[in-house]
């Protein structure tokens, strides 16, 4: 006989003898079930922290490299952190956006734990979906080589070679020797420009899959995926000056904004509410990589920004952002957005661009709101 604690020793022994077993016999399944334990234990450490010394502990992990020239408050930036790009006033820490209200923090400080838990909710998604199951495989398990067929050496027997050699070449008839025949082509179907339009587009999902062009109304349109009624809302090019681009812009942030069972009129007020807004004013062409890279982050949220990285040639990458409420609107903000990008791209440094994005801000605030200026005009 043997003790209680010996028994659970030898228990545990052959437990674990029998898992590695399982292990080398079927290492896909194993892998699989090991990622599943650890994504279930990850989530159990999404709870409030126990002390300042634990908060700031997990909130270092979203804290980015400090620029103490720039406003001294944490941003969103998609879940990953970050630093407030514009400059810090000669009197406090903050600019003029983020003081009083530090919704993520300060950077060189500690996050609110209801903000710390949602930016580890965000980082625990990523790591799930890069180690996620690839056709039955989890990511760093190489395939099982497959054995290849062994195939049979075809050795003629000396009878057959010997019937081959007695039995005469019969000559090529006429037939085999006339030129082959002309096969007729089937004539083209014709195609409309939004098919044209459509074959083009890559599938993606989300809202631009549902947003199209019609060149021949001169209108973009676009429809909720699961809207039963298939509600369609026109965007007429002639009302943002033709700008394909601008129209797309417009029926992304719809889109986004609301869900399928939004009711028409609010949906077609906030349309109605950006198009008016549009300003006719300089802005990149319309094949720049700026109009996928430059795009609000948040349309409910009222210190909404609009912002990307960019990577230079020595591998240092700039993070750069335009407020909502400095510019005046969600169109231009984006619009500011994709002139500096266009900077960055030309070689400009952070200081250069940060200095023209303020005297954008300050043109777009001398000519007053678009809707009183078109009234002028009038």
């Amino acid at each position: 006989t043997t003790s209680a604690p010996e028994g659970q020793q030898l228990v545990a022994a052959k437990s674990g003898s029998a898992a590695s077993a399982y292990a080398e016999k079927r290492p896909v399944a194993a892998a699989s079930a090991a990622a599943n334990e650890a994504r279930k234990a990850s989530k159990k450490t999404f709870k409030k922290p126990k002390s300042k010394k634990e908060n700031l502990k997990r909130s270092k992990r979203f804290t980015p490299k400090v620029d103490k020239k720039c406003c001294m408050a944490r941003i969103w930036n998609q879940g990953k952190g970050g630093q407030c790009s514009n400059s810090k006033p000669s009197k406090g820490k903050y600019c003029a956006l983020h003081r009083g209200a530090l919704i993520h923090g300060a950077v060189d400080g500690i996050i609110p734990w209801e903000k710390l838990i949602a930016f580890e909710k965000v980082l625990q998604a990523e790591r799930s979906n890069s180690s996620e199951v690839v056709r039955g495989r989890p990511a760093g398990i190489p395939p099982t080589p497959r054995a290849k067929p062994k195939i049979k050496a075809d050795v003629a027997s000396p009878t057959v070679a010997k019937k081959e050699l007695a039995t005469p070449r019969k000559r090529p008839s006429a037939a085999a020797d006339a030129p082959p025949a002309k096969v007729q082509a089937t004539p083209k179907k014709a195609t409309s420009k939004m098919a044209l339009i459509k074959s083009k587009t890559p599938s993606r999902s989300g809202p631009d899959n549902h947003i199209e062009v019609d060149e021949k109304k001169k209108v973009v349109t676009f429809v909720f995926p699961e809207d039963a009624a298939k509600k369609r809302f026109d965007i007429r090019l002639k009302s943002v000056g033709g700008r394909v681009n601008i129209g797309k812009r417009i029926a992304h942030m719809c889109l986004k904004n609301f869900g399928d069972k939004a009711p028409r009129a609010k949906v077609e007020k906030f349309l109605n509410d950006l198009v008016k807004s549009y300003v006719d004013a300089e802005d990149v062409p319309d094949d720049s990589e700026a109009w996928r890279l430059c795009r609000v982050n948040s349309m409910n949220d009222p210190s909404a920004a609009v912002g990307f990285h960019y990577t230079v040639k020595g591998g240092e990458t700039i993070p750069f952002q335009t407020t909502i409420k400095a510019a005046g609107g969600y169109l231009e903000a984006e619009r500011v957005a994709r002139l500096c990008w266009a900077k960055f791209k030309k070689g400009s440094s952070k200081e250069a661009v940060r200095k023209y994005r303020d005297s954008l801000y300050e043109k777009i605030s001398s000519a007053g709101p678009p809707a009183k200026k078109r009234a002028k005009k009038k």
